[in-house]
């Protein structure tokens, strides 16, 4: 029997969302030692070592050796549905095809179970060797992880070159290029935010900017990360784990900008920087300069210019007398129809009874039932969960309009959802003092 608690449940949910987009299938190998991952994508390109120590664990029995085949698609799925906080617990039984995760929150006013299907895969055991490479860039795992977004937003490939005067990271695209120099920086408060650059020879290599940003879903496990370089060799993104785990690898005349395009470079630029527009009179292109306040990130962007048109519209909702009411905070609500909307393409919304309510799905990769009680003695009341039951109701809906709805949840901390199984469902948000949505 196989049986692990892990009270940190956020950590398995980050190494998940770090290895699932190169990986689809592949087995998880439990042994006395810990639960550990080696696969390769599927077009043998990229190959990914991972090991979680039992130690780690709060409880951990592994009865025997044991490889459960998974898709982490679909097992990423289900722990997007577990709180950060929450706790996870895995359970397997022998010869079994089905395995068993079970989150439970710290109050213990939650608590919700999937079963999903095991899998059989075929799978070899590969390495990744010691080498001795040509550069070595350790630099904040956060910093690498944005400029390979930022630079995929215009061109399709990375070009990072490694000289004595720092690293560069540059591409070109449709909508411009983009040069992006990092230079050496060991003069920093935090050792973790220090830019490292060893070089024994210079490179400038080429890379599938599809890799380097799958790589980088790694970033929440680790502050830093190492990018090991030579010109004969594959680059080794590697980010160090705590408790010893492993994880390998504007002047303004009159242009009119093309908004998708403008934001995609603007992203680029950090919150603190020092942003230049310049354009030339007559020009099709105008560029975009960053420069960090320390001066160790210098970036600039061209953008072509292009004419647009754009046009809107309004409408208004009655406030009649619901079935049923539940007031909650609009963070979980928010998570619960994104968690669900991975599993399936409608939600049943139910209260039964005073005491709580159930948002449930039924997908092809198993079933999910997430029940919250009634809470009231928090310490904050935008924290409480109120349901108010005239009468009971159980109604479908589509999570597409529900995940729309919630993209109102950074503007109030709690949200009203009103049901009656004669009217439309209403789901409101009070904006401070000023108004609702």
């Amino acid at each position: 029997m196989l049986e692990l608690r892990l009270v940190q449940g956020s950590l398995l949910k980050k190494v998940l969302e770090a290895v699932k987009d190169l990986v689809n299938d592949a087995n998880f190998d439990c042994s006395s030692t810990g639960f550990s991952l080696q696969a390769m994508d599927s077009s043998h390109v990229a190959l990914v070592s991972l090991l979680l120590r039992s130690e780690g664990f709060e409880h951990y029995r592994c009865d025997r050796n044991l490889s459960m085949g998974m898709n982490l698609g679909n097992m990423s799925k289900m722990l997007k549905c577990a709180g950060n906080d929450d706790i996870i617990t895995i359970k397997a039984d022998d010869g079994s095809d089905t395995v068993t995760f079970m989150f439970e929150s710290p109050t213990q006013d939650k608590i919700a179970d999937f079963e999903m299907k095991l899998m059989d895969i075929d799978s070899e055991h590969l390495g990744i060797p010691d080498a001795e490479y040509h550069s070595i860039v350790r630099m904040p795992s956060g910093e690498f992880s944005r400029i390979c977004k930022d630079l995929s937003s215009i061109g399709d490939t990375v070009v990072i070159s490694v000289t004595k005067e720092g690293v560069k990271f540059s591409t070109a695209g449709d909508i411009g290029t983009a040069n992006i120099v990092l230079r050496q920086n060991t003069t920093v408060d935090k050792p973790e935010d220090a830019i490292v650059i060893e070089m024994n020879e210079p490179v400038s290599l080429s890379f599938a900017l599809r890799y380097m940003n799958s790589f980088t879903k790694a970033t929440p496990l680790s502050e830093t990360v190492t990018i090991s370089l030579s010109s004969e060799l594959p680059v080794v993104v590697e980010y160090k784990l705590f408790s010893g785990f492993t994880m390998l690898r504007q002047r303004c005349d009159r242009y009119i900008f093309m908004m998708n395009s403008m934001s995609k470079l603007l992203k680029c630029a950090g919150k603190n920087d020092i942003i230049t527009t310049k354009a030339d009179g007559g020009s099709d292109t105008v560029t975009f300069m960053s420069e960090s306040s320390t001066q160790d990130k210098i970036a600039d962007y061209e953008l072509k210019l292009k004419l647009m048109s754009i046009v809107s519209v309004h409408v208004r909702i009655p406030v009649p007398e619901y079935h049923s009411i539940v007031r909650m905070p609009s963070g979980e609500f928010s998570r619960i129809c994104k968690d669900l909307g991975s599993f399936s393409d409608t939600v049943v919304i139910s209260v039964m009874t005073k005491e709580r309510v159930r948002f449930s799905t039924e997908g092809d990769i198993g079933t999910v039932s997430i029940v919250l009680r009634q809470n009231t003695n928090g310490d904050k009341p935008e924290d409480a969960i109120v349901i108010e039951m005239n009468e009971p109701v159980s109604l479908s809906f589509a999570l597409r309009y529900m995940n729309l709805f919630t993209k109102t949840t950074p503007l109030s901390e709690t949200v009203t959802i009103r049901l009656s199984s004669e009217l439309p469902i209403l789901v409101e948000y009070k904006v401070a003092e000023m108004g609702y949505i």
